[in-house]
């Protein structure tokens, strides 16, 4: 199998800051510098057989990539906050690990996901009952995907490519409630 190093520069910075007695405001950001190397050979292993080289593949990649995020929260009562959030962030690119040729061991891209919820948190009896709720959205671009693939020399082998655009959605609910100092009761549904 292929083996890879990764070697990562960042750089971040987050600010959270009051609009108002009720409005709260958070920013961040993050910069990424990801360089991945291919560092073995791609060996082909039979079933009690030591492993061969089939090709030996060296390669690099390099991802100049960024994260950011922006929430803003509503303080309802001192009981109840609802907010929103979005966020962008990424997967770096690389090289298939599973690899057992060095056609399936080519360099993948990297894969990014923008995220967007909303929700309400709430505290009830006199702060033993906490409620939550969220509403999410993921969108995914370039989303690795791994399958099974057959290559040129009729070997089998295993795929690791950035296929498909994903659109995930859902809901949340959790229920948290401490109705004795020792005792911790956590329901959630999704």
């Amino acid at each position: 199998h292929a083996h890879q190093n990764r070697r990562m520069k960042s750089a971040f910075a987050d600010l959270s800051f009051r609009l108002s007695p009720q409005w709260k405001a958070d920013l961040g950001a993050r910069g990424d510098i990801v360089r991945t190397y291919l560092v073995d050979s791609v060996t082909n292993t039979a079933a009690g057989a030591t492993a061969t080289p089939v090709t030996p593949f060296a390669g690099a990649t390099e991802d100049h990539e960024y994260s950011d995020t922006a929430g803003l929260a509503y303080t309802v009562d001192p009981t109840d906050m609802i907010y929103m959030r979005y966020s962008h962030s990424f997967r770096p690119g690389g090289f298939n690990d599973l690899a057992t040729s060095a056609a399936a061991a080519e360099p993948y891209h990297a894969e990014h996901v923008d995220a967007y919820e909303i929700g309400l948190k709430s505290q009830w009896f006199d702060n033993h009952v906490h409620f939550s709720y969220v509403a999410y959205r993921e969108d995914y671009k370039h989303k690795l995907e791994r399958y099974a693939a057959v290559m040129p020399s009729g070997q089998v082998t295993s795929v690791l490519r950035n296929d498909s655009y994903i659109r995930t959605f859902g809901h949340e609910i959790e229920v948290t409630a401490t109705p004795l100092d020792n005792l911790l009761i956590r329901a959630s549904l999704s």
